[in-house]
């Protein structure tokens, strides 16, 4: 019997697990990309979980991320970024660059609020969609305007679309290196740990940023 119980707990936590599996990908940095100017970056990342509590679910199979990402600067220290994971996830972020040099160059320093939500395939009666609201902390060190490293502590509350409300947080953060000033590349390594149900989300990748031209410039606010 209480194999069964464990065997079953195992399934529970199993399916919630594959269930929650979502990008937790930034791909930004903390340097603005300038009033009027827009970027698209092209990702694609991978994702495990690992749990600390159920041992049927040490380590589940890995998930691969295909992302697009917009971001566009309203002024010369405020961005407004939106980002879609296929198939069918997406958030809005906006950031505001508080420590910003002179040049491109140097230290920059960004909080962000970010705002998204996750649609999964129902395979039971319970929907497992759910709402995220993160904080990240951008921390850019450039030194030279074509090379930069970003590290960003992040805390996230997830709100699952269910009868019974089911809030998790999570906290941990992003790694990344970037080679290229408007156009370029961005490594990334990202980590989160679920408090309520005591799992490691990981995840690697790699996108393809460049600039988007003309594209916004007949915008009143921009000029």
């Amino acid at each position: 019997m209480q194999l069964l119980k464990k065997c079953m707990l195992g399934a529970v936590a199993a399916a919630l697990v594959l269930s929650s599996c979502a990008s937790i990908s930034n791909l930004s940095t903390a340097r603005p990309v300038g009033k009027g100017n827009a970027r698209l970056t092209a990702g694609l990342s991978k994702i495990t979980t690992k749990s600390d509590t159920i041992p049927i679910i040490e380590q589940i199979p890995d998930f691969m991320f295909f992302e697009l990402m917009g971001e566009l600067g309203l002024t010369e220290r405020f961005d407004l970024g939106i980002k879609y994971t296929f198939p069918t996830a997406a958030y809005l972020e906006g950031k505001y660059c508080v420590v910003k040099p002179d040049s491109t160059r140097g230290f920059f320093f960004t909080p962000a609020v970010r705002a998204g939500y996750t649609s999964f395939p129902h395979d039971s009666a319970e929907s497992n969609d759910r709402m995220e609201i993160s904080v990240p902390l951008y921390c850019s060190f450039f030194p030279h305007e074509k090379f930069g490293i970003t590290l960003a502590p992040v805390y996230s509350t997830r709100f699952f679309m269910v009868d019974e409300a089911r809030i998790t947080n999570l906290a941990g953060g992003m790694f990344s290196l970037s080679i290229g000033k408007d156009a370029g590349i961005v490594i990334e390594g990202d980590y989160l740990y679920n408090f309520a149900w005591k799992w490691h989300e990981i995840q690697g990748g790699i996108g393809l940023y460049l600039p988007v031209k003309n594209l916004f410039g007949s915008l009143p606010f921009l000029n």
